[in-house]
């Protein structure tokens, strides 16, 4: 099964999400890191904001890790203007609350949805008031 990148760009945001998957090949990592910087530079020369958010990937029962794999951590920092990291965002919560819909073919959950969305706002508020 491959991965794939979509992006959808609305007033001037543009929304990357990264399908998930247990391992990626070289050439899948190298193609990934590829893209994003080929976005990035589409979206700095039409003045748009990159904001990629990580949408975390099962682990365990109750556990969540990552979607990018940690060699494509330094790429996706310096070639966005946020990175949102699952991991950070969701920590206080992994083992607690239900993160993933069960029987949900990796879903995430509507809290996790809420939580995610809110991080985001927050970061789209702050471009857009200039704070």
């Amino acid at each position: 099964m491959g991965g794939r990148l979509a992006l959808e760009s609305v007033a001037g945001f543009v929304w990357n999400t990264h399908a998930t998957e247990d391992t990626l090949s070289d050439y899948q990592l190298a193609l990934t890191a590829a893209l994003i910087k080929r976005m990035y530079a589409f979206c700095e020369k039409n003045n748009i904001r990159l904001i990629i958010l990580d949408i975390p990937r099962v682990r365990g029962q109750r556990g969540i890790q990552s979607s990018f794999d940690k060699e494509l951590v330094p790429v996706i920092a310096s070639n966005s203007d946020a990175y949102f990291v699952s991991d950070a965002l969701l920590a206080d919560y992994s083992g607690v609350a239900e993160l993933h819909v069960p029987h949900g073919h990796r879903h995430i959950s509507e809290f996790t949805h809420t939580l995610l969305g809110v991080a985001v706002a927050k970061k789209i508020q702050q471009f857009v008031t200039g704070q």
